[in-house]
């Protein structure tokens, strides 16, 4: 069912370009909540949102800025996931030419800044050696993109990522010395 429905969005983009947008937003709506678990869909919907961005960069459209945003928005969500599956998904995503290309003119800067925090602090220390490899290569793509934007960024995520640590170890800190003074 999926090669037919994207042929036929791909057909009906093809004669209404105008509803490109439209469509990736539709695309985007229909996402799982995280808690479902569904994993085989969001993968299936990210290869989806793959191949329409690609047929999109091929007939020259581009993404409004809240597009491209919503767009780097999923993909922030997906390549920060646990599970390989999905954020090798997510990650793929920036092989495609197409799909590159289009989230590099729509809003090259909200691009860096939504996917540099979960790249750097989360991407690169992953747990399946895959994903981190493939983080290597998108967080390549970013700095071809915009070097000083994702400097800037990387440099707020390791900031906010140490500030969160601190506050973590300050809480955990707080409750041992609670629960030591708790005679029960």
């Amino acid at each position: 069912i999926h090669k037919p429905l994207v042929a036929a969005l791909r057909a009906f983009i093809e004669k209404a370009p105008g509803v490109f947008g439209k469509i990736i937003r539709g695309v985007l709506s229909s996402w799982p909540k995280r808690s479902s678990g569904n994993t085989p869909k969001e993968v299936l919907l990210l290869t989806e949102l793959t191949s329409l961005l690609e047929f999109g960069k091929q007939r020259g459209l581009k993404l409004t800025k809240l597009e491209a945003g919503m767009v780097a928005a999923r993909l922030t969500a997906c390549v920060s996931c646990q599970n390989s599956m999905v954020a090798e998904a997510g990650l793929r995503l920036f092989r495609s030419d197409g799909a590159r290309g289009i989230l590099a003119s729509s809003d090259p800067d909200r691009v860096i800044s939504y996917l540099t925090r979960p790249l750097v602090v989360e991407g690169l220390d992953h747990w399946n050696e895959t994903v981190r490899k493939m983080t290597e290569n998108v967080i390549r793509f970013l700095i071809r993109l915009d070097a000083q934007s994702f400097k800037t960024e990387a440099v707020r995520a390791f900031e906010m990522a140490a500030a969160q640590s601190r506050q973590q170890n300050s809480l955990e800190s707080a409750s041992s010395r609670k629960s030591g003074d708790d005679p029960s």
